[in-house]
């Protein structure tokens, strides 16, 4: 999610102008804003949590949840109802200590924290033991082995969605250029907004207007000299095929399912060659007009299908599989076309608390990436013609939520076309703040040459703004915890080498300088990124996430896990996380983090590798540790055995090799044993 954020079934509105405008003749919108959509509202967070004898049953109820589905699901200029509030929180609650020019500050230990596993002095240097470190986990970043931050920044921005345009200023275009105006005050050199594909070739195919429902309102981007990402969304249809209902993605009639899976509210389905034609000739068209009118003022395009502008299948209904015609025609395809004896039916499988290694659950997984790799590389080769770069946002990934998401990352960095992408979490993926770790471990895993990483902070669940653009009321309350959060993220991510850095639902620019410890926007810097060799090698194979059922650490038996700093037990919580106390976090990417810290308090710079086939490269050989990240049964998804050999031989020749093996179940989270020859 662009957010980060997830509930049970992976749903998390976000952006606006998602209402269904109507098709009727008599029913047309005004020119200044979009028409209320008639009929349900999308699907979003659960509401009933069962456990019986164990057994965990989750249901999905409609409606909306958090305040950015509110915001995002009301049409401009709608009627909405002023909440008291102050421009900018304050508190007088003493945190964490200065942060050191370019960094935010980690906070000192309550108490004196163990000795520390030992360090490498350089990379490569000598042999240590793998030692899992299992001090509080807030007290380790301070004794983080960290690259020197000695780069400029590539690039800031800040979002101003479209719906935002109307719900905050009423489209009002002096209140809009004044946020602009703040924004380059505030240090931002970007703007990223979204030119929506249902409020844009409205009427009828090639009926293109740009200058409608307030979206010219970009030219005050350009006028300030800043630049323009364009998020060109189509994760709606426009009214002219709203009765096209057999290009929508469908749900399995024939798999048994909990929770059961509802309606799929019209989303369109990627499998169908018509559906992603009618897109891709959107795109086109609309980067040839952004291009010829706003010129080098335009830094980027992301084009998507996905309602919270991810690089992923749109995620409006419960059970986020797609199972229409057209994709499943496309699967048995693509099975005949991998040599398999038999073309199997998927199975619809995702919160039962159990691996499913059944090539029948694992194969599906493996050919939606497939599917969402084609499907990006046709829309970001539109871009590429322009000589622009192609951006796509990477929600929040290695959890056991992969299952319902995939996870096409390592096809997307392959491909030449795609040039931008943008790591996006609120640290906060089953509705309660996890960890700050996940930036910079997501950043290691998207490192690689030629391609530019971002970080985007989403602020709007920990700093929510109400409908007139104003934070709200009460989140003072809790102001230290989440500048913590996002100062350690922010933290996490330039050590790693995110090139960009970006904030999105933050309604007062200016206020940026609270989430990264009194160091200027401008003056903040970054450390080496895919030029500097890695000090180990962390093997995270992707898809063993595809075989998982929901692991969170409040169900399914697992251990009650901690909260990062006792702090983030004040945030606010959504999803199933508001059923519980305390921090409740996916079981599998807790595991996983706690070896990714470890590994930081010897290694300044840790290479995340989600292939075994890139084991080969040469910069593995030079590091220091090896590890392999696992789960039980070992090697139990898509193409398995073919990795361990990868691996195997990899670690043969490596000669300091480990094997860590999640216990979600257990205490410590994860054992590490070294790695044996077969």
């Amino acid at each position: 999610m662009r957010s980060g954020s997830l509930d049970h079934r992976g749903v998390s509105h976000r952006y606006g102008l998602e209402s269904q405008p109507s098709s009727d003749p008599n029913d047309h919108p005004r020119q200044d804003a979009p028409a209320k959509k008639k009929g349900p509202l999308s699907t979003t967070l659960a509401a009933l949590v069962l456990v019986l004898g164990g057994v965990v049953i989750l249901k999905a109820n409609t409606g909306h949840s958090g305040p950015k589905a509110n915001l995002a699901r009301k049409p401009p200029n709608s009627a909405v109802t002023a909440v008291p509030t102050r421009s900018v929180p304050e508190t007088s609650t003493p945190q964490s200590p200065a942060p050191p020019t370019g960094a935010p500050a980690t906070p000192a230990p309550a108490t004196p924290a163990p000795k520390a596993p030992p360090t490498h002095d350089k990379p490569g240097e000598g042999q240590v033991d793998f030692v899992l470190d299992t001090r509080p986990r807030h007290t380790r970043p301070a004794e983080f082995r960290k690259p020197p931050l000695d780069r400029a920044l590539e690039g800031t921005y800040i979002t101003l969605w479209l719906q935002q345009v109307h719900a905050w200023f009423k489209s009002d275009g002096d209140k809009a250029r004044a946020f602009v105006q703040d924004a380059k005050a505030a240090g931002f050199a970007a703007v990223m907004t979204d030119v929506p594909w249902s409020w844009t070739e409205r009427e009828a195919e090639n009926d293109l207007r740009f200058d409608t429902f307030g979206k010219d309102w970009v030219k005050h981007v350009c006028e300030a000299g800043l630049k323009l990402h364009l998020v060109l969304r189509a994760n709606e249809r426009p009214p002219w095929l709203e009765k096209r209902d057999d290009l929508v993605e469908a749900t399995d009639p024939d798999a048994v399912k909990t929770p059961p899976c509802g309606p799929t509210d019209g989303s369109l389905s990627m499998g169908s060659d018509e559906v992603v034609g009618y897109v891709a000739r959107f795109f086109e068209k609309s980067v040839k007009f952004y291009v010829e009118t706003y010129g080098d003022c335009i830094e980027s395009f992301n084009p998507t299908m996905n309602n919270e502008l991810e690089a992923r299948f749109i995620t409006t209904f419960d059970c986020m599989r797609d199972f229409s015609a057209a994709t499943l025609k496309k699967y048995g395809a693509w099975q005949q076309s991998q040599g398999f004896d038999e073309v199997l039916k998927p199975l619809d499988r995702q919160t039962d608390c159990k691996v499913h290694p059944e090539a029948e659950d694992t194969r599906f997984w493996e050919f939606r990436n497939v599917l969402l790799g084609q499907v990006h590389a046709r829309f970001c080769a539109v871009v590429a013609a322009s000589g622009k770069r192609c951006l796509l946002h990477i929600g929040e990934f290695f959890a056991s939520s992969d299952r319902l998401n995939g996870n096409a990352l390592h096809l997307y960095l392959d491909n030449p076309n795609i040039t931008d992408f943008t790591m996006d979490s609120n640290m906060a993926l089953t509705g309660a703040a996890s960890s700050p770790s996940v930036v910079g471990m997501m950043t290691d895993a998207a490192r690689r040459k030629g391609k530019i990483i971002h970080y985007e902070a989403a602020t709007e669940r920990i700093l929510p703004c109400n409908d007139e653009g104003e934070f709200t009321k009460g989140s003072t309350s809790y102001l230290e915890a989440a500048k913590l959060l996002y100062r350690e993220g922010i933290a996490r991510g330039l050590e790693s080498g995110v090139e960009t850095l970006g904030f999105t639902n933050l309604c007062k620019p200016l206020a940026v300088k609270e989430f990264l410890g009194g160091v200027p926007l401008v003056d903040m810097k970054t450390a080496q990124g895919a030029d500097a060799a890695p000090d180990a090698v962390l093997y995270v194979p992707s898809r063993l996430f595809g075989a998982h059922g929901i692991f969170h650490t409040e169900l399914c038996q697992n251990a009650k896990r901690s909260c990062w700093h006792d702090s983030f037990a004040q945030l606010p919580k959504f999803g199933v996380a508001k059923f519980f106390e305390g921090c409740t976090q996916d079981a599998i990417q807790y595991s996983l983090l706690e070896v990714w810290d470890s590994l930081r308090l010897r290694h300044a710079r840790v290479q995340i590798v989600m292939d075994a086939r890139q084991l080969s490269d040469a910069p593995v050989a030079a590091a220091g540790e090896l590890v392999a990240f696992l789960t039980e049964p070992e090697w139990g998804f898509h193409g398995g055995e073919v990795e361990r050999a990868l691996f195997e031989e990899a670690a043969r020749k490596h000669g300091n090799a480990y094997v860590a093996r999640a216990a979600p179940r257990d205490e410590p989270p994860a054992v590490v044993t070294k790695f044996e020859v077969p």
